[in-house]
């Protein structure tokens, strides 16, 4: 058994450029792979061939939090699905909100599992290189 680790950027915001998710990616460690279709701005985020370091090793959760920062400096939300490779992926789950201090002290350990999170900084504030609220 493996973990998966999905990422969905919201439709709100600047538009989607796949090259520029996996560039991100590249540059903070990760392996990130653009999801088939009929997946639209769905990213697969791993380190190797499945997302299992990205929770079990430090510098996997620290690579995955500088990922995601990385997309909401951009101005796309970000909802993150964490579940088994032998469970349906399901992105009608109900969604919770992960306020952003929480995601980046725990990442990938405070996702609740086969649970679509949304990694959202607390109202009124900015994330680190935004220049407007999200």
């Amino acid at each position: 058994m493996c973990f998966r680790l999905l990422a969905a950027l919201g439709e709100e915001g600047p538009p989607f450029s796949a090259s520029d998710a996996l560039a991100l990616g590249v540059r903070c460690g990760l392996d990130i792979r653009a999801a088939p279709p009929p997946a639209q701005r769905t990213l697969e985020v791993a380190w190797g061939a499945c997302g299992c370091s990205l929770y079990t090793r430090k510098e996997g959760r620290d690579r995955t939090v500088s990922f995601v920062e990385g997309l909401l400096q951009r101005g796309w939300k970000v909802q993150l699905l964490l579940g088994r490779d032998d469970e349906p992926m399901r992105w009608e789950a109900p969604v919770s909100a992960i306020a952003w201090e929480v995601f980046a002290h725990e990442s990938v350990a405070c996702l609740p599992e086969g649970q679509v999170a949304l990694i959202q900084p607390p109202a009124g504030t900015l994330v680190p290189g935004v220049t407007r609220e999200i």
